[in-house]
C-alpha cells in the first residue's frame, strides 16, 4: 500500500522582532518516476492500493502514479488506484475555494511509446463470497501522452477525466460490471466499445472516434453543452453499432 498525503507547510521570516508565518501548498505524488529511470509495469494487487491525498485548494500538485521517464507502458489495476483533494478555506472568509488543482490518477504526459491501462475485477460472480470483496475502482483524472493508449475495464468503476493526448490507436473497452464517469477528450483518435457496462460523458467531452459499438447490455449517457449545442460529442470516422437493447441516454 502506498499512500502519500500532503496539507499545509508552515514557514517563517523574522526581521527584529517581528515572526512572519505563510502557509504554503504542498504536492502528494504517490509513485513518481523520474526521468532517466526504467519501471515499465505497475500491477496493483488485491488488498494492494496507490493513493494520494491532500488537503489545500491550490495544492499545486496530486497525483498517484505519474511517469517522466517514458518508460511506463502497463498498469494493472485489481484494487484501488486514487487521487483526491479536500477544499479548504485560503483567505479565511468562511467558505472553501474552489479547488485549482483536482487529484490525477494517472499522469503520462509524457510517454510516446503508449500505456496499456487494464482493470480486473477478479471476484466478478455474484455470491456472498465475491460481494464481500469490494470491486476495483480509479478515482481522478487519467492524462495520457502522444502514443496509442488502450484503457480497459472488465468491472469496478473508474471516475475522473480522462485526456488521451494525441494517438491516433487509442482505444477504451469496458465489459463485465464496469462503469466511467467523467469527461473524455483528446487530440487523436479513439475506438469506443462498451460490450457491457456504462460510460457517462459529462459536459466537455469531445473525441475523434474510429468506431463506436454498444453492447445489448450497455449504456451509452453523453451530456449535452447547452452553451455550445453545434459542437459535438462524438466525431465518428467509422461505424457506429448499437446492439438490440442497447441504451443511449441524452
Amino acid at each position: 500500500i502506498i499512500t502519500a498525503a500532503s496539507g499545509r507547510a508552515l514557514t517563517s521570516t523574522t526581521s527584529g522582532s517581528t515572526t512572519t508565518y505563510n502557509v504554503v501548498p504542498g504536492s502528494a505524488i504517490g509513485v513518481d518516476i523520474a526521468a532517466g529511470a526504467d519501471l515499465a509495469a505497475i500491477h496493483v494487487n488485491k488488498g494492494a492500493s496507490i493513493v494520494a491525498n491532500s488537503s489545500g485548494s491550490t495544492n499545486p500538485a496530486t497525483i498517484a502514479i505519474r511517469d517522466q521517464s517514458d518508460t511506463l507502458v502497463s498498469i494493472t489495476n485489481n484494487n484501488v488506484i486514487s487521487a483526491t483533494v479536500a477544499s479548504t478555506d485560503d483567505n479565511a472568509d468562511g467558505t472553501n475555494e474552489t479547488i485549482v488543482n483536482p487529484g490525477i490518477a494517472i499522469d503520462t504526459r509524457t510517454n510516446t511509446h503508449g500505456l496499456t491501462l487494464v482493470q480486473t475485477d477478479i471476484a466478478p460472480a455474484d455470491n456472498a463470497t465475491d460481494n464481500a470483496i469490494a470491486p476495483p475502482h480509479i478515482y481522478g483524472a487519467i492524462l495520457l501522452g502522444s502514443g496509442d493508449d488502450s484503457i480497459s475495464a472488465t468491472g469496478g468503476e473508474i471516475v475522473g477525466n480522462v485526456d488521451f493526448g494525441g494517438g491516433a490507436l487509442n482505444s477504451f473497452t469496458l465489459a463485465g460490471k464496469a462503469s466511467y464517469l467523467g469527461k473524455m477528450t483528446g487530440s487523436g483518435s479513439v475506438a469506443l466499445n462498451l460490450s457491457e457496462g456504462t460510460a457517462v460523458l459529462l459536459n466537455g467531452s469531445h473525441l475523434n472516434v474510429t468506431t463506436l459499438q454498444v453492447g445489448a447490455n450497455s449504456t451509452l449517457a453523453l451530456t449535452l453543452d447547452t452553451a455550445a449545442p453545434t459542437v459535438p460529442v462524438l466525431v465518428g470516422s467509422g461505424a457506429a453499432t448499437f446492439a438490440n437493447g442497447a441504451k443511449l441516454l441524452l
